[in-house]
């Protein structure tokens, strides 16, 4: 906390130095640190570069994430810095690790001094391969314009909450020159299958999910350990533009909102692209791949909750071809006596 009454004027004449000024920093003394290790659940061994995540714990009496930690050493052993007093947990997730394990979290509290000896059992966890496949375009095509394609699971499982806490379970691989992929250490649960590129304004849309033959756009269950195989993603890549503006009858946008747009490939959950509109109303969202696409216009809050209610969202649907534009317009009446939510 800053103590204003402490501070002192600086006086900075045209052409002079100031001298003398001393800023001190009080040093925290009530934090504490946490140490343990992680172990693998049946042979007891040390399982190294794997990520301890830190829960804190809320007023309702959950936990909530909070951050990850370095990577475990070759001993499985993890340090936690900075902690105040209180309740946390921790656990290890597939998420940013390669060591292809989950746990459940272990609770403890901090008092007055350091925590150590905490062991976290780690179980191996499920994984799921197999291939991308382009529609419209070729997969060598698309891997050249996409070289830092990935493919990512997220997975919910039947019980999401453990004593009060969220326990989520991703994870994501990059893709192959061969257009394989493998994701590891996941929980057991249903699997959403997504997709993303490093350059988040390149990447293409998923057209369907296929396991075992079989659509499965909507996600699938694993089970503890199991290695699910075969998986097909079929993706759309091109070059389609939607330009457009946002016009007002009745007014102007109102203070505290921001104007976005929204598109998503007509009959899929496959997000395709999004822009926020300027001042001027104006957007434009690009390498779109050729589909019809259901589009939304939303006035979205930023900063202290605006006064005015939003009026509900617009949608329009819209079709792209490659290496074309379509205009896309949008007009919010503000007089409309139906708000949004």
């Amino acid at each position: 906390m800053i103590d204003t009454s402490k501070a002192d004027i600086v006086e900075v004449l045209a052409g002079a130095q100031a001298t003398n000024i001393d800023i001190r920093v009080n040093r925290h003394e009530d934090t504490y640190s946490v140490t343990g290790r992680v172990v693998d659940d049946e042979t007891g061994a040390p399982v190294p570069g794997t990520n301890v995540t830190l829960m804190t714990a809320r007023g309702d009496g959950g936990f909530s994430s909070a951050f990850t930690g370095t990577s475990t050493g070759a001993d499985g052993k993890f340090n936690l810095l900075g902690l105040a007093s209180g309740r946390y947990g921790v656990y290890v997730s597939s998420d940013y690790s390669s060591a292809g394990v989950y746990s459940d979290p272990i609770y403890f509290e901090v008092v007055d001094k350091d925590v150590s000896g905490l062991e976290i059992k780690a179980t191996q966890g499920s994984s799921i391969s197999g291939t991308i496949a382009g529609e419209n375009i070729d997969l060598r095509d698309v891997l050249a314009q996409l070289p830092e394609l990935q493919v990512s699971a997220n997975v919910f499982p039947k019980d999401m909450r453990v004593n009060g806490s969220t326990i989520r379970s991703s994870g994501r691989s990059k893709v192959q020159a061969d257009g394989s992929f493998q994701i590891i250490g996941l929980r057991p649960g249903r699997a959403l299958i997504g997709v993303s590129n490093r350059d988040a304004s390149q990447r293409p849309t998923i057209v369907r999910i296929e396991k075992d033959g079989v659509v499965a756009t909507q996600g699938f269950e694993i089970g503890p350990g199991q290695s699910v195989a075969g998986v097909r993603v079929v993706v759309a890549f091109g070059t389609g533009v939607i330009r457009g503006t946002v016009k007002f009858e009745g007014g102007t946008l109102p203070d505290g909102y921001q104007l976005d747009i929204s598109c998503w490939r007509e009959g899929t959950r496959s997000f395709a692209g999004g822009a926020s509109a300027d001042a001027r109303g104006r957007f434009v969202i690009t390498k779109l791949a050729p589909a019809t696409y259901e589009c939304t216009l939303e006035m979205l809050p930023f900063g202290p909750t605006p006064s005015q209610r939003p009026p509900k969202p617009q949608k329009q649907f819209v079709n792209v071809v490659n290496g074309a534009e379509v205009e896309l317009n949008f007009v919010v009446d503000l007089n409309a006596k139906e708000g949004g939510p």
